[in-house]
């Protein structure tokens, strides 16, 4: 009987081993990076004059159907806000720059657009797009082409400098029609990324 198990667990492991060593890889990926030391430290945002926090809470404004347009794309409700950086110098005497990245749950139809999640009576057809401060140029979350401004940080034996980095949200239409009526709910993370 001991014989028996012991033979089928030496076959049984030996067909383990055998199928393991039956996959090939086809190629190899290297992935570089590097961790920095933080230069900048976020001290918050605010919004319409709202107080500083890094947990910001941005009150679009209540819009009609009608005036967001019928075409993916269309803008509607843009609303400013900011984020606030303090102590922000290289960590050596090459100058760094740094930006901010958005990420978050991506619309279905557009994944660079912030989804509206809102979970009961929500607007259909909607998300929110991000914006530069002027309003036009688009910012796409989830490392997308279109990304924030640089800014290029003083050196480390130079003074820190501190920034508000001025940024928009608007209601986008993502699906080429009528969105419907309801509420809107997105959550953007953000991080400070230096290059």
């Amino acid at each position: 009987m001991k014989k028996s198990v012991l033979i089928k667990t030496v076959i049984a492991s030996s067909m383990l081993l055998a199928s393991a060593g039956s996959y090939a890889a086809d190629g190899t990926v290297t992935f570089n990076g590097k961790v920095t030391a933080a230069s900048c430290t976020v001290t918050g945002g605010a919004t319409g004059g709202g107080s500083a926090s890094t947990a910001l809470n941005v009150t679009m404004p209540s819009i009609t159907t009608g005036s967001i347009g019928t075409t993916a794309g269309d803008l509607a409700g843009m609303t400013a806000f900011t984020i606030t950086l303090t102590d922000c110098k290289s960590q050596s005497t090459t100058a760094e720059k740094m930006r901010v990245a958005f990420s978050g749950q991506g619309d279905p139809t557009n994944q660079y657009v912030l989804k509206n999640t809102a979970s009961t009576g929500g607007a259909t057809g909607v998300g929110i797009q991000l914006l530069k401060e002027d309003g036009t140029s688009i910012i796409d979350i989830n490392g997308g082409s279109n990304k924030a401004d640089e800014t290029t940080l003083p050196i480390s034996t130079d003074t820190a400098e501190s920034y508000i980095l001025n940024f928009n949200a608007a209601y986008v239409n993502v699906s080429g029609s009528a969105p419907t009526a309801g509420t809107v709910t997105s959550v953007a993370n953000y991080t400070i990324e230096y290059n």
